[in-house]
């Protein structure tokens, strides 16, 4: 359950929630435009694990800025009602975690999710995707480099 917000952020955030859903629906398509190196096979165990780890990768020029990083914190708290869980500074991520994850690891909006849990995992374009202990998924590569 979300907490209670004001009409003010309730208007914001549905605001920007129409443009991560356009920024979902045109990395879809991007995706399907141009392949990546490797291909994700394998089926979600529904354990809830990716929920709980949610790695927002974050250039190095916006890392640096501490305003800019609090930014991306408060976009994805906000849009998509995350809960920052750690910082990893060496390899520049912000970790949250979901509050719509129910105690059994099922979604508890399932069929509202937005893209990036749609999606997960996702291909990168730029080295070997990773995935979180015990997800169900793994990687093959579909092309030289």
């Amino acid at each position: 359950m979300e907490p209670h917000i004001s009409p003010t952020k309730q208007l914001l955030r549905w605001i920007l929630r129409q443009f991560r859903d356009l920024d979902g629906y045109l990395s879809t398509f991007a995706s399907k435009l141009f392949p990546t190196e490797y291909q994700i096979q394998g089926t979600c165990k529904k354990r809830g694990v990716c929920c709980h780890q949610i790695a927002i990768h974050l250039s190095k020029g916006f890392w640096r800025v501490p305003t800019l990083r609090k930014l991306s914190r408060n976009y994805y708290e906000l849009v998509y009602n995350f809960s920052l869980v750690k910082e990893e500074s060496d390899i520049q991520v912000q970790v949250f975690r979901c509050n719509y994850i129910q105690p059994d690891g099922q979604c508890g909006i399932y069929t509202r999710r937005p893209h990036i849990c749609r999606n997960y995992p996702q291909a990168r374009y730029f080295g070997r995707p990773t995935f979180l202990p015990g997800c169900g998924y793994s990687t093959v590569r579909t092309k030289d480099t």
